[in-house]
């Protein structure tokens, strides 16, 4: 019975282990949230929702938040951007009940990982009982929530999004309260979704200037598609902290163009996108990102030039005649036959050599008779 008892515990306890790691590692997902979750609000008055983004380890780019809403329960007063992405932007569509949040850092190797805040809503209540829901829009529909990966790709499960529930009070909220505005940007028109919607394709960002200096006014012109939409908005972020969007209608295929004007120094990252009369963004391509440096006036920028090495000077064919004629020949010394005088002298050399030979032979006659006569018996008297 103990023993039996002792494996239960076990494959309990086991059991507990992998369900906090299954948990930990669904939990592990990038996400974006509503805070607070549910929350009690007097009619008329305004409160705040606070829409958090967790990417976790992962690169992000960029992310759109599309809130759904009820806009006879609410009035959306104003959006700020919470400050993880560096680029913001948002358009209030109240007739769909709808609200986009566009965030990211639209440069080159710029991305960001870890938790924040995306962005900060101001609502005002309109009901004084029951309650609503505020949630996300996600899923096969366009627009849509979504965290762009460092390639483009939709990070964001549309299962780990939640969303808040707000209960009206019967009390009301006195309505010379001041509530504080924002002035959204320009919004296009959106036709109903059809659920099937392509979104357009930002092609390409050109300017005539990329350089120059304070103050330097840069015409820029996006060119976008859609083929199944028409084209009716760019929006512009130049890069200094201003945007400006432009509601245009170009058809199938088109370009919008503007002007702005840098007053302050530095490398600015401009891009822009489209979108079409569907509600559909394009992302920020490459070919829709341009650089442009500006330097203070009155300045130039110092380019060191190189000091030309002087030629080696060529002798002539002439000069090389000349140096050839002056080169002093080395001195000889000439082979002459000797003299008579030199021969006699020779042939009257004193003959050293015969000499020694003639030693040599007498040494040895000398040891021959030393040896024998040491060898023989005295001789008997």
């Amino acid at each position: 019975m103990k023993i039996k008892l002792a494996r239960l515990v076990i494959i309990f306890l086991l059991a507990g282990v992998g369900s906090f790691a299954g948990a930990t590692k669904a939990h592990a997902a990038p996400r974006l949230n509503l805070e607070p979750a549910s929350i009690t609000v007097l009619n008329n008055a305004t409160f705040e929702l606070r829409v958090a983004i967790d990417v976790e380890s992962n690169q992000a780019i960029g992310s759109d938040a599309v809130i759904s809403y009820d806009d006879d329960d609410f009035d959306v007063t104003g959006v700020s951007n919470g400050g993880f992405f560096p680029n913001f932007a948002w358009a209030n569509d109240p007739e769909n009940d709808r609200l986009e949040i566009h965030a990211g850092s639209f440069q080159i190797f710029s991305s960001n990982t870890g938790a924040g805040t995306l962005a900060i809503i101001t609502l005002r209540a309109k009901k004084s009982s029951g309650s609503a829901t505020v949630s996300f829009r996600c899923g096969p529909v366009s627009p849509t929530s979504q965290i762009l990966s460092t390639t483009g790709t939709n990070i964001l499960s549309c299962g780990s999004l939640n969303q808040s529930t707000i209960t009206f009070d019967s009390q009301t909220q006195p309505t010379n309260t001041p509530v504080p505005t924002a002035t959204p940007l320009p919004t296009a028109t959106s036709a109903p979704d059809s659920g099937n919607n392509i979104n357009p394709v930002c092609e390409g960002l050109s300017v005539n200037k990329t350089s120059g200096t304070t103050p330097l006014t840069v015409t820029f012109s996006c060119t976008g598609s859609d083929t199944d939409d028409d084209v009716n908005y760019a929006e512009f972020t130049f890069g200094d902290g201003q945007q400006l969007s432009i509601e245009k209608n170009i058809g199938a295929k088109g370009t919008i163009s503007t002007t702005h004007t840098y007053t302050i120094t530095g490398s600015f990252a401009a891009s822009c996108r489209v979108r079409d009369n569907n509600g559909s963004f394009s992302s920020r391509p490459g070919t829709c990102q341009k650089t442009i440096a500006v330097s203070r006036a009155g300045t130039t920028t110092f380019r060191p030039t190189a000091t030309p090495i002087p030629p080696t000077p060529q002798p002539t064919i002439g000069t090389q005649l000349v140096a050839l004629t002056t080169i002093t020949p080395t001195p000889t010394i000439p082979l002459t036959s000797p003299t008579p005088m030199e021969e006699q002298k020779e042939e009257k050399a004193f003959p050293w050599a015969s000499i020694g030979v003639g030693a040599i032979i007498l040494t040895g006659l000398l040891l021959t008779w030393w040896y024998m006569h040491k060898k023989s018996p005295p001789l008997p008297y």
